[in-house]
């Protein structure tokens, strides 16, 4: 079986993840805002992320030429995933209300650093020094975005606000990939 997933898996693939998205849409739906929909959710996510940690590893595996950039990005999103377990382990143990900050942080804010170098390593043909640059920027301009959605959002309310208390809805809107 190829990295891909060969040519039977592939049919069942697409028309399978359309159900499972609809079938959570319905639910999220019928279910806004519900502890029950905010575990669902999580889970999700958490799932999600370990798919990918998991397929970039095995993209790593195959030993293609960029088999370095692919083991940079399943660390990125490995990293994504421990801190999504925390999350929702903080989730389920203390009713949705998230200390700030917490070893969540540390996997949401580490995914940066290893998916940065995994899209420095990737091969480009012909790159010139300009499209050199062009990529730097991007990547600081997104590293940066990142980190400063995560000082807004969950330290927003301890500066601005009475007290230090933060809301289990703004947080899951601010983190990545949420």
């Amino acid at each position: 079986m190829s990295v891909s997933g060969g040519s039977m898996g592939l049919p069942w693939l697409v028309p399978g993840g359309a159900v499972l998205v609809a079938v959570l849409a319905v639910f999220f739906v019928g279910n806004s805002g519900s502890p029950h929909a905010m575990a669902v959710g999580d889970f999700a996510i958490l799932a999600s992320s370990i798919v990918a940690a998991i397929s970039c590893g095995r993209a790593a595996a195959a030993g293609a030429a960029n088999g370095r950039a692919w083991a940079f990005m399943a660390a990125a999103a490995g990293t994504y995933a421990a801190g999504m377990a925390v999350w929702t382990f903080y989730g389920l143990t203390l009713n949705h209300a998230y200390p700030f900050p917490s070893l969540a942080d540390a996997g949401f804010l580490g995914f940066y650093v290893p998916a940065a170098i995994a899209l420095f390593s990737f091969r480009r043909p012909g790159a010139t020094q300009v499209a050199l640059w062009r990529t730097v920027l991007d990547a600081a301009v997104i590293a940066v975005s990142g980190v400063d959605r995560q000082l807004v959002c969950r330290a927003g309310p301890c500066i601005n606000g009475p007290g230090c208390g933060s809301s289990g809805h703004v947080d899951g809107l601010c983190l990545p990939g949420r």
